[in-house]
């Protein structure tokens, strides 16, 4: 049992209303979810803009090569190699990012275009992670969901905020 934050009345723990009050216990983003996932947006757009952006990539895969690349100028995240490969039934593109910052970015996120032999886009994937800290390599991970004629692919776009 539990008292009603309004009335006082003792009520059950797993009440929702308090039956003396008719108010609505829940907590407010609760009661509230288009509002909450607005909010969310907005904070999550605020933050993307002011800390970070995205670092754009053009690199392209075929099936049976792994690629890599090498930068002149130092980025803040650096794509190291990456491979799409098949095993058994299941499609990947896999590869390794480093951070070449000695900041923690909170998230980062790879994003992959997929396309058929005759270069046709099939579909995309994505790996992410959170707490991608400074100095450190991330060995990326995105499954291929519609695999079947997966022949290329091109990391699109690196982003972290």
């Amino acid at each position: 049992m539990k008292k009603c934050k309004y009335c006082q009345t003792e009520i059950q723990r797993q009440a929702k209303v308090c039956p003396q009050c008719k108010r609505d216990l829940r907590n407010w983003f609760i009661r509230h979810p288009i509002l909450t996932a607005v909010i969310v947006l907005v904070v999550l757009a605020v933050v993307g803009v002011g800390e970070g952006g995205s670092s754009k990539y053009n690199q392209t895969g075929v099936l049976t090569e792994s690629s890599s690349s090498t930068s002149t100028t130092e980025q803040d995240l650096e794509l190291l190699e990456h491979k799409l490969t098949k095993e058994d039934y299941i499609t990947k593109v896999t590869g390794k990012i480093r951070n070449n910052t000695n900041k923690t970015f909170r998230y980062a996120q790879v994003e992959i275009n997929l396309y058929d032999k005759d270069n046709v886009l099939l579909d995309s994937t994505l790996a992410n992670i959170n707490n991608f800290e400074g100095g450190t390599v991330w060995k990326f991970e995105a499954v291929v969901i519609k695999s079947g004629h997966v022949a290329s692919y091109k990391i699109k776009d690196i982003t972290k905020w």
